[in-house]
Order: structure tokens, then sequence, then C-alpha cells
């Protein structure tokens, strides 16, 4: 989840560039502005759900917490700052959480039964 939430001081943000997807949405927040987000565990099968109250924060005259958010290599400037003080988490039960794995953690599964083959073979 790199660059999706940023834990600013004690509340979770997240970065509004221009043309930014989530931003697009922001006529909603005057409506209401509840929040949910499931952050997932998938290779320990675990899931969490935050629930928040979603404020906005522009940052276009603040360089510091602009900075903050900003996610290294993205070429968009952070203009505003979606503030999420937390409300209640809870922790779901991990039954239908199937595990997925990352290509980079399925290649280095392997290594070490590689190395002690390697040694063996050595030896």
């Amino acid at each position: 989840m790199e660059g999706i939430v940023a834990l600013v001081v004690e509340h979770p943000g997240h970065p509004g560039t221009p043309g930014c997807g989530p931003d697009r949405g922001l006529g909603n927040l005057s409506g209401n502005d509840r929040a949910a987000l499931i952050l997932m565990d998938y290779p320990n099968r675990s899931r969490m759900k935050l629930y928040a109250r979603v404020g906005t924060r522009g940052l276009a005259a603040d360089p510091e917490p602009a900075a903050r958010l900003a996610t290294p290599g993205c070429k968009g400037k952070v203009e505003r700052g979606f503030l999420l003080p937390l409300e209640h988490l809870d922790w779901n039960c991990p039954q239908h959480v199937v595990p997925r794995f990352a290509g980079r953690e399925i290649a280095a599964a392997p290594q070490p039964m590689r190395a002690r083959a390697r040694c063996a073979g050595s030896g």
C-alpha cells in the first residue's frame, strides 16, 4: 500500500494531486464526510477496517505537510490533503481472506532451499 495512506502526526492522510482519481469525488464529502478504508494484508490473511471522518486541507501554500504527503517519484504537486481522524477500527475475521503474494515474495521463497541444495552438493 505504499503511497496510498500516510501517517501525518496522529491522523492518516491522503495526498490530493490535480487529476488524481480520488479528488474527483470531493462533491460527495459535502453531503457525507464518513469514510471506511479496508486495508488488506493478504500473505498474513489479515484485514483491518478504518472508520473516519474526512476533512480536507489546502496545501498549495504550505510546503511542509505537502512534502510529507508527496509520493517519491510522482510528478504531481500535492495541492490538498485528505485528513482522516479515526473514529473506530476493526480487525475482521480472516476466514475468507485468500493469501496473495507479490512476485518478488514468490521468487524469494525457494532461495533458502536452493542455498541448502548448493551446500549439500558441494560437500
